[in-house]
């Protein structure tokens, strides 16, 4: 049973999608000849803007600061997987690379 309460075990596959081993969208045909169209993953949609920097010291050692902003389209409650609300969330992040 699919999760929308459609038993989708009764009607017929017509289109499948996604890149192997992964199926990332399903259509069907019901009896009555509607269109039933399941993909997945809309609960991670989001958009995203990283600005980042690379800064070398030396030869040896590497600085890359970055700031991010993340928009989910859908929080937990819609069924996304950010917690709390879909408001924007703004991180930062910094990575030293030493060479040896």
């Amino acid at each position: 049973m699919d999760p929308s309460g459609d038993d989708v075990d009764q009607f017929e596959l017509i289109e499948q999608k996604g890149p192997w081993p992964f199926t990332s969208r399903r259509a069907y045909r019901r009896p009555d000849g509607s269109l039933v169209v399941r993909e997945s993953r809309h609960h991670r949609k989001s958009m995203e803007l990283d600005l980042f920097l690379t800064w070398t010291k030396n030869e040896r050692i590497t600085v890359s600061p970055l700031l991010g902003f993340y928009k989910p389209d859908e929080f937990a409650v819609d069924g996304g997987t950010q917690l709390g609300d879909d408001d924007t969330n703004l991180y930062v992040q910094i990575v030293v690379a030493l060479g040896f």
